[in-house]
């Protein structure tokens, strides 16, 4: 039986994949339209290494002359299912520096493109509604691990299939682990070297419907949680998400975040309360009084289901300080469009309030990082 000596493997990232599922008529003008997947060069990926994955002769042609080459890889599991794949170079020119490939034509909704079946909807691949047009649309699935992948084989042959799962299966090759980081530390691609114990098609086949069947860490996210551990990861000098840039811009934010504060102050005005803003100078958003009551809110708005919100440090510490006066105000599924100027507008949204709000018994807080001081003081440096 023929055994699986490398594996290559790509991430999905939000962009791609609002790409590669998005009609023609949701595909904007003047760019972002591309229907691939891009493979770029790096200490991730060589190109010698990754010609000679291809079976060019002499692998190093991928770096000079660049030329497409297409395979057939079968549905790792389904002999009977296989399809070409297309590795197409991005620049053809052999002295661009931009040293990049593709795995062409993979948009599911146009008729000229030949999606691999192994990265297809009815194999449990994530998928979104036929009208996405936007990465920020609160119905994108989770991608924070999905991963595409080609294995070649020893005999020459190549099997596709792909990640989603959080956890290297037991008995999985080691070298496999890196397909079950988190997108944003793995890296955008690379290369996997199964030697010199490779192995079988089987034997892979088993480990990954393994790590299918077992379901992932349950850890919300949003889009702006996201962006806040990309940039602890960058400040800290780590591996940050690479190639896809930030889930929101800064105007997307301040327009996400001016909405959930009028929806909130309109809210928490038709319950009675007197409301003044407080978020300028103040830890918390919104001070409320209603005859004798009084509450302090916390007020966050989000594109995502609002199963989990980012807080600052301050943020932390008054809550715990004003409890039991103190809520925290969720604005979820907020919607963004432009207007026909190309300004960003915030709309919709589901309130929720929770109150009162005990930061440490209502929920869980995970740190998006840590300050580690090397010199601490201690009790008996101050004696």
């Amino acid at each position: 039986m023929a055994r699986v000596t490398q594996i290559l493997w790509r991430q999905v990232t939000d962009s791609d994949f609002v790409c590669v599922e998005r009609s023609r008529e949701n595909t904007p003008v003047g760019g972002g339209g591309q229907t691939y997947f891009s493979l770029s060069f790096g200490d991730h990926l060589d190109k010698v290494d990754f010609g000679r994955f291809l079976g060019l002769e002499p692998p190093e042609r991928i770096g000079t002359e660049r030329p497409p080459v297409p395979i057939e890889a079968i549905t790792l599991g389904n002999s009977e299912s296989s399809e070409v794949i297309e590795f197409r170079p991005r620049y053809s020119n052999p002295s661009d520096s931009r040293d990049r490939y593709y795995i062409a034509r993979q948009n599911r909704q146009r008729d000229n493109q030949v999606r691999h079946p192994a990265w297809r909807a009815d194999r449990g691949f994530p998928i979104a509604p036929d009208d996405i047009a936007s990465k920020t649309d609160p119905r994108m699935p989770d991608l924070t691990q999905l991963k595409l992948l080609v294995g070649r084989c020893d005999d020459g042959t190549y099997v596709a299939d792909y990640v989603n799962a959080d956890r290297l299966p037991m008995g999985a090759p080691v070298q496999l682990a890196i397909l079950f980081e988190p997108n944003r530390f793995a890296g955008p691609d690379g290369l996997i070297d199964l030697t010199p114990d490779p192995p079988s098609v089987a034997e892979l086949q088993k480990a990954l419907d393994r790590a299918r069947e077992r379901p992932r860490r349950d850890r919300p996210t949003s889009p702006e949680i996201e962006d806040a551990r990309d940039a602890t990861a960058r400040s800290a000098g780590g591996r940050s998400w690479r190639g896809q840039g930030f889930r929101q811009s800064s105007d997307e934010r301040v327009a996400i975040d001016r909405h959930a504060m009028q929806r909130a102050t309109s809210w928490l005005e038709s319950m009675g309360w007197q409301v003044v803003d407080r978020s300028i100078d103040h830890p918390y958003d919104l001070f409320c009084q209603r005859a004798s009551e009084k509450l302090h809110v916390e007020v966050k708005g989000t594109t995502s289901d609002g199963a989990a919100v980012l807080l600052t440090p301050n943020e932390v510490e008054f809550a715990r300080y004003a409890s039991p006066e103190m809520a925290l105000l969720v604005v979820s599924q907020i919607r963004l469009s432009a207007d026909s100027d190309g300004a960003v507008i915030a709309s919709g949204g589901d309130i929720e309030l929770v109150h009162p709000w005990d930061i440490d018994l209502d929920g869980a807080l995970e740190p998006t990082g840590f300050v580690y001081d090397r010199e601490p003081t201690r009790d008996d440096d101050r004696a």
